[in-house]
C-alpha cells in the first residue's frame, strides 16, 4: 500500500511564504483530521496568522505557540509583548516559553569558549532539509516536553521558517527530548523552499 499526498516548494526561503506555508499546512491538517498544529513565534506574527488561517479553513483543533526563552537577544527581554502574549491565550492557543531543544546550555559554551556540542550538529545536521525542517522538529519536541501535546503517538502539524515567518511545515510524531531518537517520526513534508 501507498498514500499521496502533496509536497509543496518555494522558491526562496523566507517570511514571503507564510501566510502560504500556514495555509498549506492547515489544509493538511483539516484533511488528514489532525487536531494539532504547532507553530514557531518570536513575536506572536506567525501564530496570529494561523490563528486566521485556522478558522477560515475550518480547522477546530488545537494551537500551539512556541517562543524565544526570555533573555535570548537582550537580558530580561522577551520578544512577544505582554499584550501579544494574552491576546493568543484568549484566541486559545497553548504557549511554551522555553529553552531552544538544538542548542540548550551548550550555547553558553559555545558563545563563551567556541567549540560545537551534540545538540547543536543534530540542529545543523536537519537544516540539510531546511532551516524551518530543524525549527519544526525542534518546536514539536519542545511543546512535548512542556506537555502540550496530548499524546506524542498521533501525528501533528509542525512548522518552521527562515530567519522569521513560515517556509517549511511537516507532519510528524513528536518525542520527548529523553526519546528522540526512539520515538521521532517524520511522516510527511507539507512544505519547504528549495534554496534556503
Amino acid at each position: 500500500m501507498f498514500k499521496v499526498s502533496k509536497t509543496y516548494y518555494f522558491d526562496k526561503p523566507g517570511v514571503v511564504n507564510t501566510e502560504l506555508a500556514i495555509t498549506f499546512a492547515v489544509d493538511r491538517a483539516v484533511e488528514a483530521c489532525i487536531d494539532t498544529i504547532i507553530v514557531p513565534t518570536e513575536t506572536g506574527r506567525s501564530a496570529f496568522i494561523l490563528n486566521k488561517i485556522a478558522k477560515e479553513r475550518g480547522f477546530s483543533g488545537e494551537l500551539i505557540a512556541v517562543r524565544y526563552h526570555t533573555g535570548f537577544e537582550n537580558l530580561n527581554e522577551q520578544f512577544m509583548s505582554e499584550d501579544d502574549y494574552d491576546n493568543l491565550l484568549k484566541l486559545g492557543f497553548k504557549i511554551h516559553t522555553g529553552t531552544h531543544l538544538f542548542s540548550s546550555i551548550s550555547r553558553s559554551f559555545r558563545l563563551k569558549w567556541e567549540g560545537v556540542f551534540m545538540p547543536e550538529i543534530v540542529g545543523e545536521t536537519l537544516k540539510i532539509v531546511s532551516t524551518g525542517f530543524k525549527t519544526a522538529i525542534e518546536v514539536a519536541v519542545m511543546a512535548a516536553n512542556a506537555g502540550l501535546i496530548k499524546d506524542i503517538t498521533k501525528d501533528v502539524i509542525s512548522m518552521g521558517g527562515t530567519s522569521s515567518g513560515i517556509d517549511t511545515a511537516i507532519v510528524l510524531r513528536a518525542a520527548y527530548q529523553n526519546n528522540f531518537l526512539d520515538y521521532i517520526k517524520i511522516r510527511e513534508l507539507i512544505c519547504k523552499p528549495r534554496d534556503y
